[in-house]
């Protein structure tokens, strides 16, 4: 792991705050003069005589010489040409997003970042000096281009807090992470402000100069040649990492992005269809369009608002400073509000879609902005600020508020984007994501200045009720979304036959008729345990105390200290009776009695009764599994009954377990899983696991007279362990689950798999494979091997007595693994600043 500290008495987060606001600078301090600059290029390239007005601010100059035009451009027509400046630094943006990514991966965070900001301020002192439009366009372009800050700064906060382990977790800080990721937002917020008043200023000037607009951009540049200093000097240099064949340990660490604990297949088996999976899934396509058309609208209002400004005809007229002010005073309210704690206040008390809704229509009551000329007074009794206090109170409100909204938009379409779309395909998610917000900022800007210019310049309620239509039209795409279900991402089976709806409706009659059978409660009510056989367990049996047993109408048994017992039904192979109470950890009960306790479920949660698995068949089980988790306790992740028929809902549940049991339940009985030593996620190929192996019930589960023959039957299982012959072990698709592989000679139907289950989670099958050598796992061998689920689940095996240290120990890994990609929930936020 790359690590970021100090290399001197300056520490690294206060550089890191400089380059957030040296990025929001160059990326918002351009609004105020925009207008202006095209004016003042297109008037020299036309040749029109500046002649000496000394007299009067640069702005009034501009609006009188903009007559001599020889296209009769004005500030009231100029929107396209200002459009474009603002295009053009986006659109350079999405064309550099990819190799600032690359970059960053193959030199380091701190050479790239340096690089960046050096380009930056090359490119903004060009800019400042340009004399024609074209130069200008291609100056702001290439700056764009230029800029890979954002990204950079990000992922070595990230870095650095992780980097900060303390010696009793042996990890990150994930508060120090979350710290200083607000934090740098924090001071892009901030830039909202600073840049506008800082670049109004300097680009207002009594006289003419001949690059009027060449200080706000050095000033830009004086600030990237800062940073780039100061990241330096006091940023740890981070080496790339020397390509070995094994470089996933320690020894061979990653930099940046790639983590140790993701293997390097991960990322370079993606081709370039990654996005396709993701765009398929209507509930993850619908979100994205809803994020996209809001980023366009937004985008939208931050151009059209600067050309109101300064439009003489149906504008208010103000030169750039007044601009300025307007602009900083906007963004000082937006930064208040986003840092106020209303929007969590907002989504705990309504929920996370009406939230969301509600942040949609920030862009809609922008329609009466020209009200704010009827608040003007003619302009009669204007103030320092350019208009009145109350027309310039109005203005200011109506722009600082909708934008705050809209911060809390694409903080919340992340984390909503994010529920809809598997683990595996998150990364994915969050770049099609910022991909999508790049393109709809290199469109708007252009699209407003062209609605602003062709509209009837000088009737700005025809504008600006077009606006108000276009953020009611982003809006919708937001109100028809709803919260994902357990179907929200599905696989090509999606579609429901009148066939499976009667298999379904059998499922559920097969189900409930287990439900109501008594033997199975009791088997949950009454475990027997024949014991472990190793000389250290025999020491403790010797040791303890007898286990006090619950009788429950199955006459009196106790356990002697040597662990053999007889029951009055004559089964001297049952020696020791455990109660269901005594697999709940509770005061009272001694762990080293009980070989393993049972998490996520009791006897009486009926969410998720009847289950597949049953305390025997768990017992069986337990001598199968491999000496590291032998013991362990299990802990129900996932169930179909409980969790629905869902890949999406299984892997969100399971996927963060490493060591698994699989369990499914046919229609007719048939009792089969697998036990895997890898994580539950979506892969587009097969991975190894060689301590992973095929079991099943050796008859299909019926029901029994006597708990006692009930306990027998579920514990007899047939254990079929991995061959070595390929490595064809567990395969996680958007369309199936799949164990085994390697059809064999009378196997060739259905691929020969081990057993596969559809992606609805309601029709498989089984075949011998050469992967376990297995038979086929169910009764049906004649049809091929195929079955009909009636229930599946997914049990993790835990070291943790208590559910919520194991949900502990997996949020902390998850953690990792997440901050070791982009994802969609951690990306939004970043939208405004792109």
């Amino acid at each position: 792991m790359t690590t970021f500290g100090t290399g001197s008495g300056v520490g690294t987060t206060p550089v890191l705050c400089l380059c957030a606001l040296t990025h929001a600078y160059l990326l918002f301090s351009v609004f105020p003069y925009a207008g202006y600059f095209a004016l003042f290029l297109l008037n020299g390239a036309s040749g029109a005589d500046v002649g000496d007005r000394s007299d009067e601010p640069l702005s009034d100059y501009i609006a009188g010489v903009s007559e001599r035009i020889p296209d009769g451009l004005s500030v009231d027509t100029v929107g396209v040409y200002a459009g474009m400046l603002s295009s053009a630094f986006t659109f350079g943006r999405l064309l550099g997003f990819g190799p600032w990514k690359r970059m960053r991966m193959r030199y380091g965070e701190r050479n790239s970042l340096v690089a960046s900001l050096l380009l930056s301020a090359f490119f903004s002192v060009t800019f400042g000096v340009s004399r024609s439009f074209r130069l200008a366009l291609l100056s702001r372009f290439m700056l764009g281009v230029s800029s890979g800050i954002s990204g950079i700064i990000k992922r070595v906060a990230i870095n650095r807090a992780r980097s900060q382990k303390t010696p009793a977790e042996g990890l990150g800080n994930e508060e120090d992470t979350e710290w200083a990721v607000s934090l740098l937002l924090a001071f892009m917020s901030f830039g909202c402000a600073f840049g506008p008043a800082v670049s109004g200023w300097m680009s207002y000037y009594d006289g003419h100069l001949k690059y009027p607009y060449l200080p706000p951009n050095a000033f830009g540049a004086a600030m990237c040649v800062t940073s780039a200093a100061l990241v330096s000097w006091v940023v740890v240099r981070d080496d790339p990492p020397t390509p070995t064949p094994n470089s996933n340990g320690p020894s061979g660490g990653s930099a940046g992005e790639r983590s140790p604990l993701l293997s390097r297949k991960f990322f370079t088996d993606r081709k370039m269809d990654k996005f396709s999976a993701v765009w398929k899934a209507k509930s993850t396509r619908s979100h994205l369009i809803a994020y996209s058309a809001f980023s366009f609208c937004v985008t939208c209002v931050d151009e059209a608002l600067p050309l109101f400004l300064i439009a003489r005809l149906g504008g208010l007229g103000l030169p750039t400073l007044q601009v300025g002010i307007v602009l900083a005073t906007a963004g000082v309210i937006t930064s208040l509000l986003e840092h106020s704690g209303a929007a969590k206040v907002l989504t705990e008390r309504f929920g996370l879609y009406p939230t969301l809704r509600l942040s949609s229509l920030a862009n809609v009551p922008l329609a009466l902005l020209p009200l704010s000329l009827l608040l003007d007074d003619g302009g009669t009794s204007r103030s320092f600020i350019g208009t009145t206090r109350s027309s310039f109170a109005f203005v200011v409100i109506l722009a600082g508020v909708p934008r705050a909204l809209g911060f809390l938009y694409f903080s919340l379409v992340g984390i909503a984007t994010g529920r809809t779309v598997p683990h595996c395909h998150a990364d994915d998610a969050g770049h099609f994501m910022t991909l999508a917000a790049l393109a709809a900022r290199a469109a708007a800007p252009i699209v407003a200045g062209g609605m602003v210019t062709l509209l009837s310049p000088g009737h700005p309620w025809g504008i600006w009720l077009s606006f108000g239509f276009v953020g009611a039209a982003a809006a919708a795409f937001t109100f028809v979304l709803h919260e994902a279900a357990g179907g929200g991402w599905r696989g090509s089976g999606g579609k429901r036959s009148r066939r499976d709806s009667a298999t379904r409706r059998q499922a559920a009659e097969y189900l409930s008729e287990r439900q109501r059978a008594l033997v199975y409660a009791r088997l949950w009510e009454v475990h027997y345990d024949q014991g472990s056989g190793t000389v250290a367990a025999r020491w403790r049996r010797l040791a303890r105390k007898a286990i006090t047993l619950n009788r429950l109408g199955l006459g009196e048994s106790s356990a002697s200290p040597s662990g053999e017992g007889h029951h009055q039904d004559g089964h001297p192979e049952l020696r020791r009776r455990v109660s269901w109470a005594d697999r709940q950890l509770r005061p009272g009960i001694d762990a080293d009695d009980v070989p393993f306790f049972i998490l996520g479920t009791h006897k009486d949660d009926m969410s998720c009764q009847p289950t597949v698995m049953t305390p025997p068949l768990m017992d069986a089980l337990q001598h199968h599994l491999p000496g590291a988790v032998r013991g362990h306790n299990y802990w129900l992740k996932y169930s179909l009954v409980r969790d629905g028929a869902s890949l999406t809902a299984l892997e969100s549940r399971a996927g963060p377990s490493t060591y698994t049991v699989l369990a499914v339940e046919t229609l007719e009985g048939d009792i089969l899983g697998c036990f895997m030593t890898i994580p539950w996620r979506k892969r587009s190929r097969y991975e190894r696991s060689g301590q992973s192996f095929l079991w099943r019930m050796r008859t299909p589960r019926v029901e029994q007279d006597s708990v006692v023959e009930q306990a027998s039957m579920e514990e007899d299982i047939q254990v079929y362990p991995w061959t070595g012959e390929n490595d064809f072990c567990q395969l996680f698709a958007n369309d199936k689950i799949a164990v085994g592989g390697g059809a064999m000679d009378d196997a060739r139907e259905y691929g020969g798999f081990g057993f596969v289950v559809d992606g609805d989670l309601h029709r498989g099958s089984s075949c011998p494979c050469k992967t376990y050598d297995n038979p086929c796992l169910v009764s049906c061998v004649e049809d091929g091997g195929k079955f009909v689920v009636a229930n599946m689940e997914v049990w993790a095996l835990t070291p943790f007595l208590f559910e919520a240290d194991a949900e502990r120990s997996e949020q902390s890994i998850k953690y990792r693994e997440e901050n070791a990609l982009q994802t969609s929930s951690d990306l939004c936020p970043w939208s405004q600043f792109l």
